[in-house]
């Protein structure tokens, strides 16, 4: 942060990133897909719904549709950090946006 005014009304503006530490592009993108790809395989991994599901059709059918909804929320929300991944991001940005989206 650098300085622009002195006194107590003070007023900082942020420095530009300095190109070496900023992350490519491709290897954040790369991140994102095995993170949520990984996710996606602990998330089946670890549920059994085979049992419970066979209990109730309409229960099924719920959150099989529920589970539609949400997919295309995450396909929005991927798109989207593809989208800015191709900017200069702040490696702590890149983490927060890779964390929340694998989550």
């Amino acid at each position: 942060m650098s300085l622009f005014a002195l006194g107590p009304g003070a007023v900082f503006v942020p420095d530009t990133m300095p190109a070496a530490r900023a992350v490519s592009p491709f290897a954040l993108r790369s991140l994102l897909v095995l993170g949520c790809a990984v996710s996606v395989l602990l998330a089946a991994w670890l549920s059994a719904p085979a049992t419970a599901l066979r209990a109730d059709a309409e229960l099924v059918f719920l959150l099989r549709g529920m589970a539609l909804i949400k997919a295309a929320i995450v396909l929005a929300a991927v798109g989207v950090l593809c989208w800015r991944f191709g900017q200069p991001v702040v490696p702590r940005v890149a983490a927060a946006y890779f964390v929340g989206a694998c989550l």
